[in-house]
């Protein structure tokens, strides 16, 4: 079994709200006084910090992550957040960072943060304003550990010996985690509408990928784990395994404490929205706005107009997949010890 050597984290300043260091960084004259110059007109001439940032960059870590799931209304979830004025997004939503990249160059993607932005973090900081808040959005960061077989070291394992959550711990132990879910029935409908990679888009066709992905996993768990069926890498026709949300709630809190992750119910987010900004506000720490800001954005990433015409679900591909996700949800529903997360009344 191969363990990623990854580095240890920095050593973080206390003087930021986020995971923040700094690091030495090669400019030229012209672009040192450049930096300084902007400094100076916000903090003031001769400000000690502006002389440290001219030779130093000040890479930043998010404070927090919404880690899931795709098609799950997260996208608007994310921008409802990013409102808030004491809230800064990482240069990208989803840098994908943790589940993907990091597993290809560390040293290239360990910074999500754009260096222009440096400058704005240490103004609102030394001018004490209220110091701003680094999140970003990574979906796959919750579900996706198809990394593991990456490795050679790793091919012949019949399941992950770490998971992403256990990186993420590493690097970022006191970091607050979201997560909003979705009926894995429409959420995987919503995904095959929406990622659609084959031309012909149909409830038919849907129906055919669905019973065929529902064929092919319920074959592997007879000669596999769990765990092995949902992390190992094949050409899936729909994502069906995203949907195995008991598993991935059960991984993540057994390497990180209840308290640090917020789960939310696309359902009931869509239906009190401003409730449910007034949930995810206090979870941050952050000023509740709910009333001016919960409500604020419209709905993002909703049904794409190409595939309108395709209609629902049929309903003997709903009765599938209700039976197929019936345990899972149970267990979810159990795991937070919350009915809702059987999604009974809302097939």
């Amino acid at each position: 079994m191969f363990i990623n050597d990854k580095k240890d984290p920095p050593n973080f300043l206390t003087e930021f709200k986020n995971p923040c260091w700094y690091e030495k960084i090669n400019l030229t004259d012209v672009q040192q006084e450049k930096i300084q110059n902007t400094c100076f007109n916000n903090l003031g001439k001769d400000n000690q910090i502006c002389k440290i940032i001219s030779k130093q960059r000040l890479p930043c870590l998010p404070y927090f992550m919404l880690i899931g799931t795709p098609k799950s209304g997260s996208t608007d979830l994310y921008k409802r957040i990013i409102d808030h004025p004491d809230v800064l997004s990482c240069a990208a939503k989803e840098p994908h960072w943790w589940a993907r990249q990091q597993h290809s160059n560390f040293e290239k993607k360990y910074d999500l943060h754009k260096s222009e932005r440096h400058s704005t973090i240490l103004t609102n900081t030394q001018s004490k304003k209220a110091n701003r808040y680094l999140g970003e959005g990574s979906q796959s960061t919750f579900w996706d550990n198809t990394w593991w077989w990456r490795y050679p070291e790793n091919r012949n394992d019949e399941e992950p010996g770490i998971v992403t959550a256990n990186f993420i711990r590493h690097i970022l132990p006191e970091v607050k985690l979201l997560v909003i879910l979705r009926n894995p029935v429409d959420r995987l409908y919503s995904g095959y509408l929406f990622f659609k990679k084959h031309t012909h888009v149909s409830a038919e066709d849907f129906h055919r990928r669905a019973t065929n992905e529902v064929t092919k996993f319920n074959k592997c768990l007879t000669e596999h784990s769990l765990r092995h069926c949902a992390y190992t890498p094949t050409d899936h026709e729909v994502r069906l395994h995203v949907g195995l949300y008991a598993l991935y709630r059960k991984e993540w809190i057994n390497i990180f404490a209840r308290d640090q992750i917020l789960v939310l119910q696309l359902e009931d987010y869509s239906a009190h929205s401003q409730r449910a900004m007034s949930t995810v506000y206090k979870f941050l720490k952050l000023r509740d706005l709910s009333d001016e800001y919960g409500i604020k954005s419209g709905r993002a990433n909703t049904r794409k107009k190409k595939t309108q015409h395709v209609g629902q679900m049929l309903n003997k591909t709903r009765e599938l997949l209700d039976t197929f996700y019936s345990p899972f949800n149970k267990a979810l529903a159990e795991l937070m010890n919350e009915p809702r997360f059987l999604w009974q009344s809302l097939t």
